[in-house]
């Protein structure tokens, strides 16, 4: 039996990351490589899922979708373009500060942006080899919001050098 949850349907528009956090299981397999989908193989796909299932909401599951801006831009021009009234969401990075490509999103039907934060320490930040800040984070998310998207963060823990003191940070960062 097929069955849908039409709630939300996630894509995969590429693979890979280049990044090498500590506790990505990943890393041992993708060699910081990313095999991205082409614009119009994503638009396809998404037409096709709207038409043939009537499926309007949409997770790309992408280790972290806004990577490339070019290839985001042709995405969401190509949605527009087709007259594809959806909603997604997407992950994004810390350090991707830009508001040109989130209005973008925005106006393609992104709604909101999932922020892999981890921690509200900058000294956990660097063990898990993150390549953030907790300020570059901040400012990230200020730029999302003020595209008029959502900021759904993301965080661990039990991470190397993890103290009461940086899950009370992580905790306050959160709030």
């Amino acid at each position: 039996q097929f069955h849908l949850n039409r709630e939300s349907f996630t894509i995969m528009t590429s693979r890979g990351c280049p990044y090498n956090c500590t506790f990505c299981l990943d890393k041992k397999y993708r060699f910081h490589k990313i095999r991205y989908h082409s614009a119009a193989y994503v638009c396809d796909l998404i037409e096709m899922l709207v038409r043939s299932f009537d499926l309007r909401n949409f997770f790309i599951g992408d280790d972290i979708f806004t990577i490339n801006k070019e290839r985001v831009v042709k995405i969401c021009q190509g949605i527009k373009k087709r007259g594809l009234r959806i909603k997604l969401s997407a992950f994004t990075h810390a350090g991707i500060d830009d508001l040109e490509l989130y209005q973008e999103m925005k106006n393609a039907g992104f709604w909101t942006l999932i922020l892999g934060i981890e921690s509200g320490c900058d000294e956990v930040l660097k063990a898990m080899d993150k390549r953030q800040t907790v300020d570059k984070a901040k400012r990230t998310i200020g730029i999302i919001r003020k595209a008029g998207l959502k900021v759904s963060p993301t965080f661990m823990v039990g991470n190397i050098l993890e103290t009461e003191e940086s899950l009370k940070a992580s905790l306050a960062l959160a709030e």
